[in-house]
C-alpha cells in the first residue's frame, strides 16, 4: 500500500466527521486547508506523491503540513463527490484492508472504483 493512502484515509475521516458532527467548524477547517494548500509546491523540497512516499518529508513540519493540506483537499473532493451516499469512510477502509501488502501499489482507477 502506498503510505499516502493511509494519510488520505485520516483526512477523509476528519472531513466526514466534521461534515456530520461538527458543522460549526467545517468552514474553518476548509478555509485553513485551502490557505495551506495554496502555497506553491515548488517552495518545498518535496512536492510530489512519489517524494512523499520515499522521502523524509515528515522531518520537515512545513513541508509535511503542505502535503497534509493537499490530502485534506482531496478528502474534501472525495466526500463532496460521495454526496448523500453513505459509507465513504467504510469503503475506503475496506479498500485499504484489501491492499496492505507494502509491495502492492493499487492503481488510482482501483481506488476510484472502490469509492464509487
Amino acid at each position: 500500500m502506498r503510505n499516502w493512502l493511509g494519510e488520505l484515509f485520516c483526512s477523509v475521516c476528519l472531513q466526514a466527521f466534521t461534515e456530520a458532527e461538527d458543522r460549526a467548524n467545517l468552514a474553518l477547517l476548509n478555509d485553513v486547508v485551502t490557505v495551506l494548500a495554496s502555497a506553491d509546491g515548488h517552495l518545498f523540497e518535496f512536492n510530489t506523491l512519489a517524494q512523499f512516499e520515499h522521502s523524509p518529508v515528515m522531518r520537515n513540519p512545513a513541508n509535511y503540513s503542505w502535503y497534509q493540506a493537499q490530502l485534506q483537499i482531496a478528502a474534501l473532493r472525495i466526500t463532496a463527490a460521495a454526496g448523500a451516499r453513505a459509507g465513504i469512510v467504510g469503503k475506503l477502509y475496506d479498500f485499504l484492508q484489501r491492499h496492505q501488502d507494502p509491495h502492492e501499489f493499487p492503481t488510482d482507477a482501483a481506488l476510484a472504483a472502490a469509492l464509487s
